[in-house]
């Protein structure tokens, strides 16, 4: 279906979950054809995302996987579903990536762990780390610290939830 959306010229393509190599190089030359590609790639953050697409391709080829993404990615946006508070249902939590000259630069370079770095400086272009968005729902008392503690990159930050003495009551 990939390679007759790229032939037909399609002008948007969505891929459900993109599981190898031949997927993933299918979507990204759709790109860099010009088609608006919409991907899913299982996994739990922004950062992990470029680094699973490099490691889907031989060690030879990740530099040009490098090259590619640094030219043709323009966001990344990680989803993750958190319990509520009470119990009643999910919240979904965003983690965002957007394309800049400097992500572009580090996704090229491999230097991918500095992208969260990035990202927290360029809150104001719309970026937001999966984190700050837990705070936030944490300080709102829509999840529990648990929860936080649970689902965060930066455990430190949310350790105090850890133990369960205090967790689910946000004393910031």
């Amino acid at each position: 279906g990939l390679r007759a959306a790229i032939r037909e010229g399609a002008d948007v393509i969505v891929v459900g979950e993109i599981p190898d190599r031949e997927t993933m190089t299918l979507a990204m030359q759709a790109a860099e054809a010009g088609i608006l590609t919409f991907a899913t790639v299982q996994t739990n953050s922004a950062i992990k995302t470029i680094d699973r697409i490099v490691d889907l391709f031989p060690q030879e080829y990740q530099m040009a996987a490098r090259e590619a993404l640094a030219v043709g990615l323009r966001a990344v946006c990680t989803q993750l579903l958190v319990q509520r508070s009470d119990g009643a249902a999910r919240i979904a939590v965003h983690e965002v990536l957007l394309q800049t000259r400097a992500v572009a630069n580090m996704i090229r370079e491999g230097k991918t762990p500095q992208l969260a770095q990035v990202m927290l400086s360029s809150k104001s272009m719309g970026m937001q780390l999966l984190d700050d968005q837990l705070d936030r729902l944490l300080r709102e008392g829509l999840i529990t610290g648990e929860e936080a503690y649970y689902n965060a990159y930066d455990k430190d930050r949310f350790a105090r939830y850890a133990s369960g003495a205090g967790a689910g009551e946000a004393s910031l």
